[in-house]
């Protein structure tokens, strides 16, 4: 059940029908229940997983609540986040190492002849099992104490908007807001809805509309000059981000108007102007989740064992090599991984000279937003290549790209009109840091806005709709 469906509207309306005539425990209930409908609309086959997962999370932080023994306490967390691990490692990484394996046996000239394993990959498992996790790391570390009812603790771990692609929320966050009466107001389902909105001009009218253009060249095919290469990079970071942050602003608008505030996922990410700004502007719940859970825990452990450059540099490293697994089981999202790391040791090392400090105050902010924009295109490139050796072959002929000759398939009217008005609204929030700045705006300007994003869906509802990206994740 995709949100840019027919079928998602009429269940959305069915759900937010009967929720605002019901009481907070049975509001809980209801999103429970369709939490796990929704879920099941994809495979029902898999409902069964996230309940073992659930109860596993619920048992082992409940023993954790009963006891102040800190080894029985450990024992409890190393049990639940083992399990999920496994069962996460079980599905998505299983098959991959297994023909590495099998591929370095035969650079040696033997040859197991297994069958691969293709076991089916459930949707939103990554998503849900880092949720999962982090609730169990707080209860062990005494952020919060566990929750009395298995109803809530189910509903955090599948609470639909964020159960396929996220944001991953916080315990901390999450469940006191599940835990407590909510308040339906007029304020809350418009905010929503506007959300909601622009999340499906994003996706359906950009995403998908960029599509046709862009996967004809990372296919393969073949017949695309350097000069398309180029192009179908630049239009890909376009396109992951309109994908993803519109998932992620339908999410949080179905949350909103149920009375939930989440987190943001993004902010104008690609007016960073280094590494570390770039990861609290992108994927924000996944990159603040890795560094409070892997990357501090390790860098207060290399700490511990002297201040020295290695040790500096190995939680950056060892944090992003986790992120690209995280993404999936293939050596070009560890090559990302990898690439980012070293990204981040590079520009936390490079120490400009005393004598030339006063010059890097005069380079304009723009100098490094333009910079580390193409660093990060680099990145995702590496990010959609369906290969190591398409990545070779896409630098190599951007590198040396002759004419300007392009074949690339030409967008709708609709996403031509689409992408500028985007980058503007972009703009609009990384200069008002804020993605509210359009209420400061008169009625009629917002009207006009709305109006136009409206008209702009409906022109673009043409494009071949896709699945949206993070989803294979």
């Amino acid at each position: 059940m995709l949100f840019n469906s027919l079928s998602f509207l009429v269940f959305m309306t069915v759900v937010l029908a009967l929720y605002s005539v019901l009481k907070h425990r049975a509001q809980n209930h209801l999103l429970l229940v369709a939490s796990y409908f929704f879920y099941g609309f994809w495979d029902w086959r898999f409902m069964g997983l996230l309940l073992g997962s659930t109860v596993l999370v619920y048992l082992c932080t409940r023993a954790m609540g009963r006891t102040e023994d800190a080894a029985v306490r450990k024992r409890w967390m190393l049990l639940a986040v083992g399990v999920l691990l496994g069962v996460l490692g079980l599905f998505k990484y299983l098959g991959f190492f297994a023909e590495s394996f099998e591929a370095l046996l035969a650079l040696f000239g033997m040859k197991l002849g297994w069958v691969g394993l293709n076991l089916v990959l459930p949707v939103g498992i990554s998503f849900y099992t880092f949720q999962a996790i982090g609730y169990v790391l707080d209860v062990h570390r005494g952020k919060l104490k566990p929750v009395e009812s298995f109803t809530d603790c189910a509903l955090y771990v599948s609470f639909f908007p964020l159960l396929l692609s996220g944001p991953i929320e916080r315990a901390t966050r999450l469940l006191p807001q599940i835990a407590a009466a909510r308040v339906l107001t007029l304020e809350g389902f418009t905010r929503g809805a506007f959300l909601v909105l622009l999340g499906l001009f994003k996706k359906i009218v950009i995403a998908d509309g960029l599509s046709e253009t862009i996967d004809p060249v990372f296919s393969g095919q073949g017949g695309f000059s350097g000069a398309d290469m180029a192009a179908a990079s630049y239009l890909y970071v376009l396109q992951i981000y309109c994908d993803f942050s519109g998932y992620t602003d339908v999410a949080r608008g179905v949350a909103r108007m149920l009375g939930f505030d989440v987190i943001k996922n993004f902010m104008t990410p690609f007016y960073a102007k280094s590494p570390s700004e770039y990861w609290t502007r992108w994927h924000i719940s996944l990159s603040s989740w890795v560094k409070d859970y892997i990357y501090l825990p390790l860098a207060l452990h290399y700490l511990r064992k002297g201040d020295s450059k290695l040790n500096e540099a190995r939680p950056h490293l060892y944090a992003m090599l986790l992120m690209g697994l995280w993404h999936g089981a293939a050596w070009t999202y560890i090559l990302w991984g990898l690439y980012h790391g070293l990204m981040l040791i590079l520009w936390s090392l490079v120490k400009w000279p005393k004598a030339l400090k006063p010059l890097r105050k005069r380079i304009p902010g723009a100098f490094w937003i333009v910079l580390y924009f193409h660093v990060t295109l680099v990145s995702l490139l590496i990010f959609r290549a369906t290969s190591v050796e398409q990545i070779g072959d896409f630098l190599g002929a951007i590198a040396h790209i002759g004419a300007l000759d392009f074949h690339l398939k030409r967008p709708t009217f609709a996403t031509l009109l689409a992408i500028p008005l985007f980058l503007v609204l972009d703009h609009l929030a990384y200069r008002h840091e804020s993605e509210r700045f359009y209420l400061r705006w008169p009625p009629m300007v917002r009207g006009a806005l709305y109006a136009t994003l409206f008209t702009l869906l409906l022109m673009g509802l043409s494009n071949a709709s896709t699945q949206f990206i993070y989803f294979q994740f």
